[in-house]
């Protein structure tokens, strides 16, 4: 029998801090437009990274009042008001990012993304492809297109655009994973088996999603999983013997899990 698998950031110090604070924000005052803009935009990144997403915002902020042609700051701070969910606010800061920098393909994908959140599908699909043909080595806005085509049950082209994740990222394992999913549909069971064992080599971790989606799917079924040599896999996988194979480095011993 045969069954789908799914994809899918001391009070002692805070006076000299304090005080440190006020001389920088002097000093900015002395700066060109363009030099607190940019220290501004760099201080945005850092609280972006560090994922204090409100702190990052306001450096955004500083940086567009400074130098209000900014588009990489218009484009993190779309990022960072997406963060916050604020997905209307950031598809208006990446719309002004792309009629100062057309054809940036970070903004079309981060676009898109504020888009799929707001379930406007159509507009975030037409955003990944704009990102795809202006970035095509671009992974991750083909895997995103690619699980807007899944859901829409287009599965070829769902895995058409899992094979350009692939090739842009040979190591894309939710895309092999999610190009399974796609083979499982067009009754691609050998190569879906091929792509599952391959995303669960490149990231085990992916293992228990797909065990819970089989018990919850097929409660009933046994599935054998063995970490074995990969010269192995291909006649074990063949035989029925396992269902999964995970290959082990050379000079582990096989294990059953």
């Amino acid at each position: 029998m045969q069954f789908n698998f799914y994809s899918l950031a001391l009070l002692l110090g805070l006076a000299p801090l304090a005080a440190q604070a006020q001389v920088d924000s002097v000093r900015a005052k002395t700066l060109p437009g363009a030099q607190v803009a940019e220290k501004a935009y760099n201080l945005g990144l850092t609280s972006f990274n560090g994922k204090n997403y409100p702190a990052a915002l306001a450096s955004f902020n500083q940086a567009v009042a400074a130098k209000p042609d900014f588009a990489a700051a218009y484009s993190n701070r779309g990022a960072t008001r997406y963060e916050l969910k604020e997905y209307d606010k950031a598809i208006a800061d990446y719309d002004q990012a792309l009629k100062l920098e057309p054809g940036s393909y970070r903004s079309y994908f981060g676009r898109a993304q504020a888009e799929e959140a707001l379930n406007k599908l159509t507009e975030a699909e037409q955003d990944y492809s704009e990102a795809v043909k202006n970035q095509p080595s671009y992974a991750p806005a083909w895997y995103q297109r690619g699980i807007i085509r899944f859901e829409k049950q287009e599965y070829q082209q769902a895995r058409d655009d899992f094979d350009g994740a692939i090739k842009a990222d040979p190591s894309y394992a939710y895309a092999y994973h999610d190009r399974a999913s796609a083979n499982t549909k067009l009754s691609n069971f050998a190569a879906a088996e091929q792509d599952y064992t391959k995303s669960l080599s490149l990231d085990p971790a992916l293992l228990p999603a797909l065990l819970r989606r089989l018990r919850a799917e097929a409660p009933g079924v046994v599935l054998v999983v063995r970490r074995t040599n990969y010269l192995m896999m291909p006649g074990l996988l063949a035989s029925g013997e396992i269902s999964v194979g995970v290959p082990r480095p050379l000079g582990c011993s096989d294990a059953l899990f």
